[in-house]
């Protein structure tokens, strides 16, 4: 297939509009530029389009009336199997400069986000057990800095940085390595760019930077505030073994008496009742099958995936069979795609299925997790296209630029957003969290997904929607040459 030649196209957004606290509603019209409109609010969950939302051609409203994201209809998926775990350990104090570097994550990262309860008893923990908190074979300075640099043994992850990268993150053979004292990957390292010195560099091999990533990445997963929340992020962190588990939740509470009487230490109940994958439920061959990416094809999911659907004819540069969705929706993705071909938009990359969680790519094994972490993905409700130039990234505030005025990197025009819209797919481009009502809400960070469309309603509600698109033509306007 030809690519098309990458763009460098920033597209300032108006921002979100916050419907009651967790989902963002497009704004009214051209939905890339001009001022946010009111937010969109709606007293009944009918699951039907009204009249006023089938004259605007702006479906996706209909859509948003479901409040977390409805599900319902497209039926339960099953989950990849778990096991309980225990836990007793017992370890050294933390040395001053490393835990000073913890302390301030937690204080940085609870002031950012209130919602999170993480703690420094379990920044320890993991800075223990990813780098003996920095100082076996290594040295931290005042600054926190660590030298010489720490690097984990090589991933089976090929190298792809940029000559850049290479450099910064002291990757320079052919498979990526994770970087620092908690021991991030650079593309995890990338997405969250921390900063816990406030120093305005955000540096793999300075502790400080490194103790705020882990706490940003911890709240990112859950709000670490019971003991089920900590083997949900620390399994999605990487203890993803009742053996693992074992030892990170000992560490824990070692840490937790070791600490005892300093601030923003844990007080919930550290128990054996939380479960985790067992490792039976990866082997290969057995009843779930991970593929690095995803668990599509692993035997327990055949009856589930015999309820999913494949385009079957190209739609443009997307082949016959490509997208593998929910039977209801496959005519929404397909109508979708259909218009960027129309207007010249080409579509390089896209996919719709992957049984996998939400969130980043160490959390979607749904390690530990339940069935409201399935990603819309899981039941092919969701359609990535084009991530080269539509990145998932987290947007920061600028000097006294806040993120939500910050610009975003796609290459998307707006008609295409439009185009969307009137097949009843939400923009990820919009953010997923309800830090920005608007352009001129003062924010620290807002995440953004410019690769991402998805469906939020019924399967009733998406036969009416292909029922509209059939009796309304596209205008010529909305589908542009690009």
């Amino acid at each position: 297939m030809n690519r098309r030649a990458l763009k460098s196209v920033m597209l300032a957004l108006a921002g979100p509009l916050v419907i009651g606290a967790t989902a963002c509603a497009p704004p009214r019209s051209t939905p890339a530029m001009g001022p946010p409109g009111r937010p969109f609010v709606h007293p009944s969950m009918p699951g039907t389009c009204d009249s006023a939302e089938l004259a605007s051609g702006n479906l996706v409203s209909c859509t948003l009336k479901y409040v977390p994201v409805s599900t319902q209809g497209f039926g339960a998926p099953p989950l990849p199997a778990t096991s309980t775990v225990t836990a007793a350990s017992s370890l050294p104090a933390v040395p001053p400069i490393a835990l000073a570097a913890y302390r301030t994550a937690v204080t940085r990262e609870r002031a950012l986000d209130p919602s999170c309860a993480v703690t420094v008893d379990v920044i320890a923990a993991i800075g223990y057990n990813e780098s003996r908190h920095a100082v076996l074979g290594t040295r931290l300075d005042a600054t926190g800095r660590i030298s010489p640099p720490i690097l984990g043994p090589a991933t089976s992850f090929a190298n792809t940085l940029s000559a850049a990268d290479k450099v910064r993150f002291q990757n320079t053979g052919p498979f990526i390595q994770a970087v620092g004292a908690t021991q991030f990957l650079p593309a995890t390292w990338k997405y969250y760019e921390p900063d816990g010195n406030g120093d305005g560099v955000s540096d793999p091999f300075n502790i400080y930077d490194d103790a705020m990533g882990t706490a940003m990445y911890l709240c990112k997963v859950s709000h670490m505030a019971t003991g089920a929340d900590l083997v949900t992020s620390t399994t999605s962190y990487g203890y993803r073994t009742p053996q693992l588990q074992s030892i990170i939740l000992g560490d824990v509470a070692a840490y937790r008496s070791i600490l005892a009487g300093t601030p923003n230490i844990g007080t919930y109940a550290l128990t054996n009742t939380t479960t985790v994958p067992g490792s039976s439920s990866y082997v290969s061959g057995g009843a779930w099958v991970w593929n690095g990416g995803a668990f599509n094809g692993s035997p327990a999911l055949s009856a589930w995936e015999s309820r999913l659907a494949r385009n079957p004819a190209a739609i443009g540069s997307v082949r016959a069979g490509q997208i593998m969705s929910a039977k209801a929706v496959l005519p929404l993705f397909e109508g979708f795609l259909a218009d960027l071909a129309k207007g010249g938009y080409g579509v390089d990359e896209a996919y719709s299925y992957a049984f996998r969680c939400t969130s980043n790519s160490a959390r979607r094994d749904c390690a530990g997790l339940t069935g409201d972490d399935l990603s819309l993905h899981a039941y092919g409700l969701a359609l990535d296209v084009n991530w080269t130039t539509n990145p998932e990234r987290i947007y920061r505030s600028s000097g006294a630029t806040s993120a939500c005025a910050q610009t975003v990197a796609t290459d998307l025009p707006a008609w295409a957003i439009a185009a969307a819209q009137r097949w009843g797919l939400f923009w990820g481009g919009y953010g997923w969290t309800n830090r920005c009502p608007g352009p001129g809400t003062v924010s620290d960070y807002v995440n953004r997904d410019a690769m991402h469309f998805e469906f939020r309603g019924t399967p009733a509600l998406a036969a009416q929607i292909v029922a509209w698109n059939a009796s309304h033509a596209v205008p010529a306007a909305a589908r542009p040459a690009v």
